[in-house]
């Protein structure tokens, strides 16, 4: 096998091909996490793909100046929005993990933050599509007393606005057009 016009006389065992794609992982979620927590009004993007008898379900968070953000890339085993959900859970967990930060003054969680910011989501018609928006929405009401200070002070008025994700469906599916642009 040549590569640049040499022969490697030793090849990367699979041991270490493993903790190259885990550390490449973990910088990836890092960047995420250092991009993300300064992000305001942010919007998720979700879609799922079978290629080859495998589901594959995107995660893509773009900012309000239009800037897309890979966050996952997951197979899964089913779609549903159970399942959907509990993936996003474990992304914003991964991101939390490989940047462990919290913000001294109200223990803010990096990967709640990032929960936090969502205001849209995008996804096609699926009906598991639309059943994760709900659980998501659910999800986010849970956790944003945990990083709102005084959140029980608030009245139910204040609090609506804070809790409201906007849901947007499209007829195209995000991968193709993804491809399309590249």
């Amino acid at each position: 096998m040549q590569f640049l016009w040499k022969t490697p006389n030793t090849l990367p065992s699979a041991r270490t091909v493993g903790r190259i794609v885990d550390a490449k992982a973990a910088l990836a979620q890092k960047q995420i996490g250092r991009v993300l927590k300064d992000k305001e009004d942010t919007t998720l993007y979700t879609d799922e793909t079978r290629k080859y008898r495998k589901s594959i379900q995107t995660y893509i968070i773009a900012d309000e100046d239009q800037t897309s953000y890979m966050l996952a890339l997951r197979e899964m085993f089913n779609k549903s929005g159970s399942n959907i959900l509990e993936t996003f859970k474990e992304i914003i967990g991964d991101v939390r993990v490989h940047c462990y930060q919290k913000d001294r003054s109200n223990e803010m969680d990096i990967g709640y933050q990032i929960l936090a910011d969502i205001r849209d989501t995008m996804s096609d018609r699926a009906s598991s599509e639309k059943n994760f928006n709900r659980l998501l929405s659910a999800y986010r009401e849970e956790v944003l007393p945990k990083i709102i200070d005084e959140w029980q002070q608030l009245e139910t008025g204040e609090k609506r606005p804070c809790t409201k994700i906007n849901n947007f469906f499209c007829g195209l599916h995000l991968l193709v057009s993804m491809v399309d642009s590249c």
